[in-house]
């Protein structure tokens, strides 16, 4: 993941890249397509030049040194249905759109370190999402049925967040590869959502190479022993 997002900063310095401050857009060239953008903003709102959106070719979006940021202009979403890439780590943002949901093909998003309190139901609509970066959320303590819906999602980062109910069945991610805080939780009724989930929704994620299990007193030894001994793909192994 960090390979990744140091390639997009090395794009974003050539042809059909594009980076600046608050305020610059005035400089823009017209004519020029914008296909990746990194943006400071120095205001509460995230806001795009109107040329921008009114293009729809943006492939990229990255926010730097855009700590106060903490919502997202309403239109925002109307000129990114293009958008690969959505990177808000380390803003304010309290929250996400319902509309972020008409973000068909993105597939990186990253919002690493912000305030978001609740992830809309809607982001199990991001079929092609394939690393999902919800990290040190202070004050998340519950992430969406949605989430059990993204089939295509390689990495998912939810470490550092006091989650205190999460969907069942996270097995169905069968493509994860890369699993960042599976919270191990202690109740097996039937339900939907769940304080942590099951070792046994690990024998599903055969593909995984990194994982992070937290809460691992809950769980039962012996299990979980022989689940884990059953993963030969997994390179690194984390429990707190």
């Amino acid at each position: 993941m960090h390979d990744l997002l140091r390639s997009l900063g090395a794009k974003l310095m050539k042809d059909e890249g594009i980076a600046f401050s608050e305020g610059q857009s005035k400089n823009m060239n017209p004519l020029m397509k914008v296909r990746r953008l990194s943006l400071s903003n120095k205001g509460d709102t995230l806001r795009l030049p109107s040329l921008i959106i009114e293009q729809k070719c943006l492939r990229v979006l990255q926010s730097f040194n855009s700590p106060e940021i903490k919502t997202i202009q309403d239109d925002i979403v109307k000129g990114l249905d293009r958008l690969r890439v959505l990177d808000l780590k380390y803003t304010s943002i309290k929250s996400l759109p319902n509309s972020i949901m008409k973000l068909l093909h993105l597939r990186y998003l990253d919002l690493d370190r912000t305030n978001i309190h609740k992830l809309p139901e809607s982001i199990g609509y991001l079929a092609y999402l394939q690393t999902l970066n919800i990290s040190g959320y202070e004050s998340l303590h519950v992430l969406p049925n949605g989430i059990t819906r993204l089939s295509n999602l390689r990495c998912l980062r939810v470490r550092d967040t006091p989650l205190t109910h999460v969907p069942s069945e996270i097995g169905r991610l069968t493509n994860l590869n890369h699993f960042e805080g599976f919270v191990v939780g202690q109740d097996d009724s039937p339900t939907d959502m769940v304080e942590g989930w099951n070792l046994e929704e690990l024998q599903s994620l055969s593909n995984l190479r990194h994982l992070d299990i937290w809460r691992s007193e809950r769980a039962s030894t012996a299990g979980g022993t022989t689940i884990l001994a059953n993963m030969i793909r997994l390179r690194r192994l984390d429990i707190f």
